[in-house]
């Protein structure tokens, strides 16, 4: 599985983790390219400091750990926060607004300070997974959006690209 990378325009809070994320995952493929790349050496290609660098900071276990984490963090706060935030406008027929949203930081609060207290539980899957569990029950749609969210995507490869258009 190779998870695809955007580039981002503009400033966003979650960029990090969201970068982390595509890091973490696509790890192997990054670091398999770099060994390559930096064991090739003849006359016309020496490997890039850039290479150099990038390699001995990803394989750096200090790298991996805030990777894991970062993606740790995406994955059961920011894009869960991310979804009511941007939708709440769309919620009135849940009796849903932005008002609600200050229940929302109070459970990231309650939560955050859980793992202050027991830092091992940013490693529980069922603890992070379900730190806003609560409003996936409350609205449907944040229910779904989490469904198709972790449900299983495959693009095809090798597929025909031809067109069968009208000429």
């Amino acid at each position: 599985m190779l998870l695809h990378v955007e580039r981002a325009a503009g400033s966003r809070q979650d960029l990090c983790t969201e970068g982390c994320l595509a890091i973490f995952m696509n790890y192997p493929f990054y670091v398999e390219f770099l060994d390559e790349m930096l064991r090739k050496t003849s006359s016309n290609h020496q490997a890039s400091i850039l290479q150099q660098n990038l390699f001995v900071v990803l394989t750096s276990s200090e790298m991996i750990a805030l990777a894991r984490l970062l993606s740790i963090l995406h994955i059961s706060i920011c894009m869960p926060f991310r979804y009511p935030a941007g939708k709440t406008h769309e919620f009135a027929e849940y009796n849903w607004g932005a008002a609600d949203m200050s229940r929302v930081i109070d459970t990231l609060h309650d939560a955050l300070s859980d793992i202050k207290e027991d830092p091992s539980l940013i490693l529980d899957p069922l603890f992070m997974m379900n730190i806003f569990k609560d409003y996936r029950d409350e609205l449907p749609p944040f229910k779904n959006y989490w469904r198709l969210t972790f449900k299983k995507k495959q693009m095809q490869s090798g597929q025909s690209t031809e067109c069968h258009c009208r000429k």
